[in-house]
């Protein structure tokens, strides 16, 4: 009898081994049909728990990036899958992986995801780039203090990943950079006073102009060109004092933003530094002149 049970039995193993996979991969096979204006939050729910993480992480990135209105009851059902840590960890993985993984933490990843895309900033192939945009995609105000420490200590490209992360999310990191910006070295205010240039916010004009009386002329320098590229002519005020600074490079970079920002009361100071003992300040001097539309015998 337990002769003709065992045929039974491995059929019925068969069959329930078929049903599994089919109900594994049914996931897959709904990528092309999801999401559907019937879909709702349980049926997600119950897909998650049979699904491959990676390949919700691929539908993820592929399929639902662009379903904005969906997004709020999706993110609600990831965070409660654990797919978030599945992908940090996964960004120590295999390259193909590691990349999925930075661009799904981009769509759904929290602060706990901060750390991490932080720290692969450094890798040398596309993961890094990738980790950049989720970072900026994410618009999360706890990265700025990653950020500023990771521009700070950090080496090869990651300074200027950094830099271009923190100048992308403009407002959500500018109060962190000036609480930040006394309490660092010399060259780091003056990566800090760049970044805060490139955001080209009049409002930071006051806030920066401080600084234009630094002891270190590196940190002048710098600040004459982040008000440069903040590009208000109100910036003429703060700048004309620093035509006569010690230091060449800063009259030389002074006089240049001057023409630019067609500051034409600047034009007498100019003209003095036509005679400056240094040749690329008197060069400075007569383009910014020229800007102007002044010409020396006015």
């Amino acid at each position: 009898m337990a002769y003709f049970l065992w045929p039974a039995l491995a059929i019925a193993l068969v069959v329930l081994g078929v049903w599994w996979v089919r109900k594994k991969t049914s996931f897959s096979g709904y990528n092309t049909h999801w999401p559907t204006p019937a879909w709702n939050k349980k049926a997600l729910e119950d897909k998650l728990l049979l699904a491959d993480p990676w390949e919700v992480a691929d539908w993820v990135v592929g399929r639902f990036a662009s379903k904005d209105e969906l997004w709020p009851e999706l993110k609600e059902v990831l965070k409660k899958s654990g797919l978030e840590g599945v992908l940090i960890a996964g960004l120590s993985g295999e390259p193909k992986q590691r990349v999925l993984a930075a661009k799904a933490l981009g769509l759904i990843g929290g602060p706990k995801s901060l750390t991490s895309l932080v720290k692969v900033l450094g890798s040398k192939d596309e993961v890094s780039l990738e980790a950049m945009e989720a970072i900026k995609k994410l618009k999360l105000p706890e990265c700025g203090p990653l950020l500023l420490d990771a521009l700070v200590t950090g080496k090869g490209a990651v300074p200027s990943r950094c830099a271009h992360i923190l100048i992308s999310l403009g407002n959500l990191v500018q109060e962190c950079i000036l609480k930040t910006l006394p309490q660092v070295s010399d060259p780091a205010k003056a990566v800090f006073i760049e970044i805060l240039g490139e955001m080209k916010q009049k409002e930071l004009l006051t806030l920066l102009a401080p600084y234009l009386k630094s002891s270190n002329s590196l940190i002048r320098q710098k600040t004459v060109q982040a008000l440069g590229t903040i590009g208000s002519p109100s910036a003429c005020t703060f700048l004309i004092p620093l035509l006569a600074d010690e230091d060449w490079k800063v009259r030389a970079e002074t006089a240049k933003v001057l023409g630019l920002l067609g500051c034409v009361e600047a034009a007498h100071d100019l003209k003095k530094l036509c005679a400056d003992h240094i040749w690329h300040v008197q060069v400075n001097a007569k383009e910014a002149l020229e800007e102007l539309g002044v010409s020396l015998e006015d």
